[in-house]
């Protein structure tokens, strides 16, 4: 015991000291496998991208190993080299994530010198990987291949496999997009150059993908009140459709809620702002006096709601003006349409004829006598006439379909006032009216009104500052759901399959991935299908099972056992 106790204790010092050298050498070792990578593959590049520049390079490489072969092979199977060639592997594979694969990168510098804009594919990446294996089926050799020891070899060489399959998959598989229009069928796909997302070659698969159907539908649109901010005063642009200006675009400062008579203060000004009318389906509406005996005929005309083939409209007659008192049959009604206040003497004469002149029953007609109150209908060959009522749908040729009706009729169109109203209560055309103020001062009124096909949005430039007030949506320019109707149809025109695509859930079919990845709201027949073909997936979960199975015995069974 007291030999024990006065023993020193070096011999620990130097285990400790023995497993610091053994890590440096390891890491020393692994470094000059990297540095053969890289000096090898540019051996490869500087001779040439052939077969010269390959057995080059591959000498090379070769001579490097070979240089520290015997000093690798006796600890490559050790924590002590595992444990450092795992780092190096994660530390490489995390710069790869950051650093653009496979794309038009210039190849010089430092980047092209160490392989980095395709480090996935650098001969000193692979080599990590290599001696990784190499380490696990050397770990694995050492102990017998028994019963017992099964979950053993099959924790250590089932991340081989894992390996082996995502080798596969990155070399020969790829990813791309079949661009379709409903009924159009196509075999070949354009590749995506690697992560980039540009396409940069294409391949034909040995069968026909069709989209039979295709259709899109939208979030419905959330409107509200946004403060947009430039930081020099300038015109502002629109933000939900993509349109701005990159080179002082708007910043949105908030986005606040349509609250009706709600005072919000404008972000960074002195201003205030309150929403006193929204509109869902914009349109001007127009009022006049109920009460026409008091004013005199002075600029006469007639407001008329059309109802035409080609849609609804409203139209205004100035009786004292010319060119504004007629229309010819520009909408297709089947008669043209003509407001006088007081009939031009000859017509007049006309149309208390029987049967009425020639001359003016030659085209179709609709006279309006506005002081008589009194329409007169000259259609086909056949003459009429009707009370002039207010509200009153009025039907041409007989159609109910076509005709008009009279909104009012003024002696003074200066008494007409247009307003705004709305025609639904749908979102077709949204504005909404608010009022700007500063406090103690009197208020503005602004109408605001969302960008629309292309169009500048209505906004409220802030006096003195440089927000804007503007009525925008986001959430209609995202889709809720989009679905292909797809068919597989081989070389002799059979289907060989059939399904619906939507987003997640995608159709296999041969080893091959088709799943919903584009489309366009302005093509509404057009589809794009994403195409993604991974050989060695199989091999990768088989690898996962394997080593679970693995670690399961070494930890479990083994133990009950």
């Amino acid at each position: 015991m007291e030999e024990l106790k006065n023993k020193p204790p070096s011999s620990n010092n130097g285990h400790h000291q023995t497993d610091s050298q053994l890590l440096t050498k390891c890491i020393l070792l692994i470094s000059l496998t990297v540095a053969g990578g890289i000096l090898s593959q540019n051996i490869y590049h500087w001779v040439g991208q052939n077969s010269l520049g390959l057995l080059a390079g591959l000498f090379a490489f070769a001579a490097v190993m070979v240089m520290y072969a015997k000093p690798l092979f006796k600890i490559i199977g050790t924590p002590h080299f595992t444990v450092p060639n795992l780092i190096a592997i994660a530390l490489a594979t995390a710069v790869g994530t950051f650093v653009p694969q496979k794309t038009d990168m210039a190849s010089g510098g430092l980047v092209g010198l160490l392989q980095l804009n395709d480090l996935f594919h650098s001969w000193w990446y692979v080599s990590l990987y290599a001696l990784l294996a190499v380490g696990l089926v050397k770990s694995s050799s050492k102990k017998r291949f028994t019963k017992e020891n099964v979950g053993f070899h099959l924790a250590h060489l089932s991340p081989i496999l894992i390996l082996f399959g995502f080798w596969v998959d990155y070399f020969m598989g790829f990813r791309g997009i079949i661009k379709l229009e409903e009924g159009q069928q196509k075999s070949t796909v354009l590749l995506y150059k690697g992560t980039s997302g540009f396409i940069h070659d294409s391949i034909t698969l040995g069968f026909n993908i069709r989209l039979n159907h295709f259709e899109f539908e939208k979030h419905k649109p959330d409107y509200r009140i946004q403060i947009w901010k430039r930081d020099t005063i300038g015109r502002a642009v629109m933000v939900s459709h993509g349109e701005t200006d990159d080179t002082n675009p708007p910043k949105i400062v908030a986005s606040l809620p349509l609250e009706q008579g709600k005072i919000h203060r404008i972000y960074g000004t002195d201003r205030y702002y309150r929403l006193s009318e929204f509109y869902p389906d914009f349109e001007f509406d127009y009022k006049y006096p109920a009460n026409t005996d008091t004013i005199a005929a002075k600029d006469p005309g007639i407001l008329l709601d059309l109802k035409t083939p080609e849609g609804d409209a409203f139209v205004q007659f100035r009786a004292n003006q010319s060119g504004r008192n007629k229309m010819a049959d520009v909408v297709k009604m089947g008669a043209g349409l003509e407001f006088y206040w007081e009939l031009p003497e000859d017509l007049a004469k006309g149309l208390v004829k029987s049967p009425v002149p020639a001359d003016l029953a030659k085209d179709n007609r609709v006279i309006f006598d506005g002081k008589n109150e009194k329409i007169y209908f000259l259609i086909n060959g056949l003459f009429a006439v009707k009370p002039l009522k207010i509200k009153q749908f009025y039907p041409i040729s007989w159609n109910d379909s076509i005709g008009f009706s009279v909104r009012y009729l003024m002696p003074d169109v200066a008494y007409l006032q247009a307003v705004p109203s709305s025609k639904s209560e749908e979102l077709n055309k949204p504005v909404a009216k608010v009022e700007v103020w500063k406090a103690g001062g009197p208020a503005t009124v602004a109408y605001l009104y969302p960008s629309s096909n292309g169009d500048d949005s209505g906004v409220f430039k802030v006096p003195g500052n440089t927000h804007f007030l503007a009525l925008e949506s986001f959430k209609d320019k995202e889709t809720k759901y989009y679905k292909s109707e797809l068919s597989v149809i081989n070389n002799k025109g059979e289907v060989l399959k059939q399904q619906s695509v939507k987003v997640n859930e995608p159709m296999l079919y041969n080893g091959y991935r088709f799943y919903q990845t584009d489309y366009d709201p302005n093509k509404p027949n057009y589809s794009g299908i994403g195409v993604s073909h991974e050989p060695g997936l199989m091999v990768i979960y088989l690898g996962f099972y394997l080593m679970v199975a693995g670690v399961a015995h070494m930890f479990y069974i083994k133990k009950k056992s």
